[in-house]
């Protein structure tokens, strides 16, 4: 865990990286692990690659998503506050896109036509 002062800007970082990072990671946490691995590792600095493998092996082993390999990258970052933030930023972007995806296409079966055109029936 880094301690060097920079808390705040390391928290900023987490939630930038892994916000965006979730709106591409089409197919989950795990087809993004390339890039999670460049910008920990070769960019920021954050871990080194052997702890970087030992994390995922750690998030592998253990049940439940394969989202923890995000919660611990921010563990090591900066602590139960970096877990926090790295895991909300790499949940909250997508859940909110289907949530607003899915209050549109709602919204749009109560319009004439739509019903008709979904089900391919343009008579």
């Amino acid at each position: 865990m880094n301690n060097d002062g920079s808390s705040l800007s390391s928290l900023l970082a987490l939630a930038a990286f892994f916000a965006v990072t979730s709106l591409f990671a089409v197919g989950g946490a795990n087809s993004a692990i390339p890039e999670i691995h460049r910008y920990a590792v070769d960019v920021q600095h954050w871990l080194s690659a052997r702890q970087f493998a030992d994390s995922f092996a750690l998030a592998q082993l253990t049940p439940g998503p394969n989202l923890i390999i995000v919660t611990l990258i921010g563990y090591h970052v900066a602590g139960i506050a970096g877990a926090v933030v790295a895991t909300l930023a790499m949940c909250t972007p997508t859940s909110v896109l289907a949530f607003v995806v899915g209050r549109a296409s709602s919204a749009s079966k109560a319009r004439p036509g739509t019903a008709r055109s979904a089900a391919g029936s343009y008579r």
